[in-house]
């Protein structure tokens, strides 16, 4: 799940989050609506997460959503999609 969700200077997004001790990382999603199309942003084993991603624009709103992930002889198995969070790019 999403512990933080911030954006403190130009075109960053950082993400705090807590993940299942099974896991070997977590896929960030991102929409402009709620119940829009969800795109990946990144893949991340880490539980903090930065991006200066050119997908995200300056002053717009987006929703982010993470689920972990577990890769076992090559395939990739996905959890259940945690909450939606709202941040507003600086």
């Amino acid at each position: 799940s999403i512990k933080t969700l911030s954006s403190s200077s130009k075109k960053k997004l950082t993400l705090k989050a807590t993940l299942p001790a099974n896991a070997d990382g977590y896929e960030v999603l991102y929409a402009t609506s709620k119940d829009g199309t969800y795109k990946q942003l990144a893949k991340s084993e880490k539980k903090v997460y930065q991006s200066h991603s050119s997908k995200l624009k300056k002053g717009k709103a987006y929703f982010i959503k993470i689920r972990s992930y577990r890769t076992i002889k090559q395939v990739t198995y996905y959890g259940t999609d945690s909450n939606i969070k709202k941040i507003k790019i600086k």
